[in-house]
């Protein structure tokens, strides 16, 4: 049971710090709004969240996704929470 319990604890680790930590998921996602003006039509919104800026992810990686949004060339940008990951004495400016 010990050794079922590392092995998960292990892979866990290495799910989040080599896969997770590149991951990058790009959804296109048509929201039918009724009862706003048209000139709405075709708003774009680009909305990234989960950042978690700590010891696997610093922000010289911030670069990449910072890119994929300018490409998306949305009409608005939203960022949703969850920014740092216990470091807060990191510098992100």
């Amino acid at each position: 049971m010990l050794d079922w319990i590392i092995t998960t604890a292990c892979l866990t680790g290495v799910y989040s710090s080599l896969i997770e930590r590149h991951w990058l998921d790009i959804r296109h996602v048509k929201i039918p709004l009724m009862d706003i003006p048209s000139s709405f039509n075709g708003l774009t919104i680009a909305l990234f969240s989960d950042i978690h800026l700590g010891f696997f992810y610093q922000p010289k990686h911030l670069s990449h996704l910072i890119d994929r949004i300018h490409q998306l060339d949305p009409d608005v940008v939203c960022f949703t929470g969850d920014l740092l990951n216990n470091h807060t004495s990191l510098k992100v400016l």
